[in-house]
């Protein structure tokens, strides 16, 4: 039996290789958050995603990718797919966003605070489907 979790994390991938990050301070992490009360996982997940980058999507869109430990607490982490790279809507709370090789994911920005990195195996394995 899975966890509960307090956060939702969706890596965006464009291109099977080009992995959305958001800025935040020194910090780029894909879309997500805290859940609010009532929320399931991929409720969360789906608002963060809106409220940060403007995409609208469906719960059902969203791939599980796992969850993930740290001293926040267990994060869900999701996959979306997507056609084409696209302009985010960010939020306050973010001030760039960039679309990184997925290759180069970790070494291309100053410090990734994101599921990418932990849950790499497993998103290697759906994106190249």
């Amino acid at each position: 039996m899975r966890r509960p979790t307090h956060r939702a994390a969706v890596v965006v991938v464009a291109h099977r290789d080009r992995v959305l990050l958001l800025r935040r301070g020194a910090a780029w992490a894909s879309p997500g958050g805290f859940r609010k009360r009532g929320e399931t996982a991929r409720e969360t997940a789906v608002r963060e995603l809106a409220e940060e980058t403007g995409v609208r999507t469906s719960p059902a869109s969203l791939v599980d990718i796992g969850t993930l430990d740290d001293e926040r607490g267990p994060t869900a982490a999701f996959l979306l797919r997507v056609d084409r790279r696209f302009n985010p809507q960010l939020s306050r709370e973010h001030s760039g966003s960039q679309w990184v090789p997925l290759s180069r994911s970790g070494e291309t920005v100053v410090r990734v605070d994101d599921p990418l990195v932990v849950c790499r195996p497993a998103l290697d394995l759906l994106v190249r489907r």
